[in-house]
């Protein structure tokens, strides 16, 4: 468990790198667009469609997988934080079984859209033709991997006596800095 605990941890960083990267370009390639549109009248071809197409999907899919491995999604601790052990334990059990059922719902989904995408040859037409059918396969391979988070987080719940541990938000990524008071 712990050596898929640091497969999925080391493929989630480099999906966020390469989420990061597709940021970056999108930055230099709206930026050239808009340079070259103004300064000599020859906008580049296709940059609304890379950008929505490509871009953008990859900047927001691919990083789910590195989001789900460090339990940084939205929690409401209202109820949980309040009762016993068991109850806590349950609650985490259909919290993610649920979760489970979602990404595994819409990778299925968007899988199929994926595959008949590809069938197609999916392109949209802009002063160039961009094809579109290869970036629609970002988002099943997100969704997948978080499923794939999300079961190791449940053999963790039924299998590990600290349990507790793996389900905290993991901030040891995070720079220590000292909170500052406000003037």
């Amino acid at each position: 468990m712990e050596k898929l605990d640091k497969i999925l941890k080391f493929i989630s960083v480099i999906l966020v790198y390469i989420s990061a990267t597709c940021l970056l370009s999108m930055m230099l390639h709206v930026t050239s667009d808009v340079f070259l549109k103004y300064a000599i009248n020859l906008p580049i071809p296709g940059t609304a469609e890379v950008v929505a197409y490509y871009y953008m999907v990859a900047a927001v899919f691919l990083p789910l997988p590195y989001v789900e491995i460090r339990n940084g999604g939205i929690f409401i601790d209202l109820i949980y934080n309040k009762s016993n052990r068991i109850i806590r334990r349950t609650m985490a059990t259909c919290s993610y079984l649920g979760q489970l059922v979602f990404f595994l719902l819409l990778a299925y989904q968007t899988l199929l859209d994926s595959i008949e995408s590809f069938a197609r040859q999916d392109f949209v037409e802009g002063l160039i033709q961009v094809y579109t059918w290869p970036a629609r396969f970002f988002l099943p391979f997100g969704f997948s991997l978080a499923a794939l988070v999300t079961i190791l987080r449940l053999f963790q719940i039924f299998c590990s006596k600290n349990w507790e541990d793996y389900l905290a938000y993991n901030a040891n990524e995070e720079p220590d800095r000292p909170i500052q008071e406000p003037v």
